[in-house]
């Protein structure tokens, strides 16, 4: 069984419309090494090929390797940012009560989105 970082760069090659040939040229990799990541038995690819990936693809190491999308994490941090300037203690406990409410969403539909790829 493939580690789900290949399932999960497989789904965004098709999403995106790209290849594993293409990036192959591109990046100077022949097409054998890379097929060889893609094997059952294989470990993630070295550093420099996952930030060739992760370029590539448009997408981050985060979310290739772990399947986390750290920008939605980004802009609840912003808002949350703008939000704490100059409130009052009572305040920001109330706002870390709702962050734990927001994170507990995010973190469920990224769960729900890994589950419904590895039901696919």
């Amino acid at each position: 069984m493939l580690h789900p970082f290949y399932e999960r760069v497989d789904r965004i090659f098709k999403q995106k419309k790209k290849n594993r040939a293409e990036f192959s040229r591109l990046y100077n990799i022949p097409e054998t090494t890379l097929s060889n990541y893609w094997s059952p038995d294989s470990n993630l690819p070295p550093g420099k090929v996952l930030e060739k990936l992760s370029t590539y693809l448009d997408e981050s190491l985060n979310y290739l390797i772990f399947g986390i999308n750290i920008s939605r994490l980004n802009d609840l941090i912003k808002k949350l940012l703008k939000l704490l300037n100059g409130y009052s203690e009572r305040i920001l406990w109330q706002i870390v009560g709702c962050v734990r409410k927001d994170l507990a969403e995010i973190l469920k539909d990224e769960a729900r989105e890994k589950e419904a790829h590895s039901n696919a």
